[in-house]
């Protein structure tokens, strides 16, 4: 967000060379305070929810979103504008076989890319109730998966056979000044915005339950492994987990800084100080 939002948003309105001085253009290059004021009016709100379930319609803006990336990409490497954009290439094996220095280094952008596991749980209980069984789940986490592999590689790809050996992780540098690319940048940082609150609702759920577990008894604490079963009920059961596990789970936690009957649910001050 702080190499690519203020850029392409100064780029899209003033073009690559701005001459105005209003304030607007000084704040747009100053990438530090830009970043600050998303951080503060955009992703600190959609961290204060409580759950994944706000979040439906804007996963939706931000699959659109990274189609809309794609299509741009496609479009890009078959127009080739001023013939700037493609590149030569080199040999068969020299474009699909030989392995060059900084492989392994790359396959860091592949595991970011379907890091998902530590937000399933999350994920599953943001479902609607009337919707949520395993089948239902199945499909959801089968068609979400689908989509990030075709879009990973479509766009990986397309990019590689524009630039070949020079192709590098931060791929809208390696562009020409396009106001598409410029584009693109938006589109990316927008995507960001909108999902970096997924995996900070795992990081905060995991402060919870080890907060909830300050003052339990000795033969509370002996309940832990149930407690780590009614976690995977979801999926074991389809979708109809034993209320007695949950209930079971609720011994000990403190009720000065829970929700009652939410047992990962904090009181509205500890909630917004725990997010903070």
């Amino acid at each position: 967000i702080k190499d690519n939002m203020n850029v392409a948003v100064l780029h899209l309105l003033y073009g690559n060379h701005p001459s105005d001085t209003s304030w607007f253009v000084r704040l747009l290059k100053r990438e530090e305070v830009v970043t600050l004021l998303l951080s503060t009016l955009v992703i600190l709100p959609l961290c204060c929810l409580r759950d994944m379930s706000s979040l439906t319609n804007l996963s939706a803006v931000s699959v659109v979103a990274m189609v809309f990336i794609v299509i741009i990409i496609i479009y890009l490497y078959f127009d080739n504008p001023g013939d700037s954009v493609r590149g030569a290439g080199g040999t068969l094996y020299e474009n699909w076989f030989e392995i060059r220095p900084g492989y392994l280094e790359s396959l860091g952008t592949f595991v970011f890319t379907f890091v998902s596991q530590h937000t399933v749980h999350l994920t599953y209980e943001s479902i609607k109730s009337d919707v949520k069984s395993l089948e239902n789940w199945k499909m959801v986490s089968t068609v979400a998966i689908s989509i990030a592999t075709v879009v990973s590689l479509t766009v990986g790809v397309t990019v590689y056979c524009t630039f070949w050996q020079h192709a590098g992780s931060d791929l809208f540098e390696m562009y020409p000044p396009l106001r598409s690319i410029d584009f693109c940048k938006m589109l990316l940082c927008l995507t960001m915005l909108l999902t970096f609150p997924l995996p900070f609702f795992t990081c905060r759920e995991l402060i919870i339950v080890s907060l909830t577990q300050i003052g339990r008894s000795e033969c509370e604490t002996a309940l832990d492994d149930e407690l780590h079963v009614s976690l995977q009920e979801p999926f074991l059961n389809d979708g109809h987990a034993e209320e007695g596990a949950l209930e079971r789970s609720n011994e000990g936690i403190s009720s000065r800084i829970v929700v009652e009957d939410q047992e990962k649910q904090l009181l509205l001050p500890y909630h917004l100080g725990v997010t903070i």
